[in-house]
């Protein structure tokens, strides 16, 4: 049963990916954006979040992944499921620029 609400999981995450995708690259995602972009702003910008949400931005730089990841290996050498973490978060990262350069996000 547990494996079946993943591959569920997994398939609807799939799906929105790859609507986003197709509005990205048919240009057709500015609407979306802004809809997304009201929709915080309107909820959750504030000067109470900022420092917050600057804060948790700072977990998608590169060098929180390195350094996670140098973190992970050190301390979990010796484990399977800690190499597989280290490389899970190289692959995320890996895929992340890949992604961003082949919608040119960025």
């Amino acid at each position: 049963m547990k494996k079946n609400v993943s591959l569920i999981i997994s398939g609807l995450l799939l799906i929105i990916f790859v609507f986003i995708m197709i509005n990205v690259l048919s240009q057709n995602i500015l609407s979306f954006d802004t809809a997304i972009y009201n929709f915080i702003s309107e909820r959750f910008i504030n000067e109470k979040n900022t420092p917050v949400v600057i804060f948790l931005t700072n977990f998608g730089a590169p060098i929180f992944f390195i350094i996670l990841t140098l973190i992970l290996i050190l301390v979990l050498w010796k484990s399977k499921k800690g190499l597989m973490i280290a490389l899970n978060l190289i692959n995320i990262y890996v895929l992340n620029r890949i992604l961003k350069y082949a919608i040119q996000r960025e």
